[in-house]
């Protein structure tokens, strides 16, 4: 599982790939101490690729939770389109809700500003998020 974590971390898609042919599919799930679990790690780091392995081999996305906050309310953190489009994609709800009732439009909008924020708030509008 660290190999699986240190790759994620570092960015390296060959070593997330390495370590996920050589752990079992319930480890996908599995949280990084001081960091959740692996997709949520990728989500917040805004790295595309690693999301998409990660789905790919059966990372559970609505049961990614961490710190009360679901997969797509950490993936607010990287602002990146793409990111919310591979999650919608594999079946994130668009409007989950946070411990404190907050959905991924609104966590969007608390992070960021700027363009990267701007694509991402239309991107949840238009897949029918809200901000109640």
């Amino acid at each position: 599982m660290e190999e699986l974590w240190r790759g994620i971390l570092d960015g390296k898609v060959s070593a997330v790939r390495e370590a996920i042919e050589r752990c079992m599919r319930e480890d996908l799930d599995k949280t990084c101490p001081g960091n959740g679990p692996p997709l949520i790690i990728a989500c917040q780091r805004g790295d595309i690729e690693i999301v998409r392995l990660l789905i790919e081999n059966g990372a559970k996305i609505e049961e990614a939770r961490w710190n009360g906050l679901g997969v797509a309310h950490h993936a607010a953190k990287s602002c990146r389109p793409e990111i919310f489009e591979a999650l919608f994609a594999a079946g994130c709800p668009v409007d989950s809700k946070s411990w404190d009732c907050r959905t991924p439009l609104i966590e969007v909008c608390r992070q960021r500003t700027g363009e990267g924020s701007a694509a991402v708030v239309r991107l949840l509008i238009k897949h029918g998020g809200s901000g109640s």
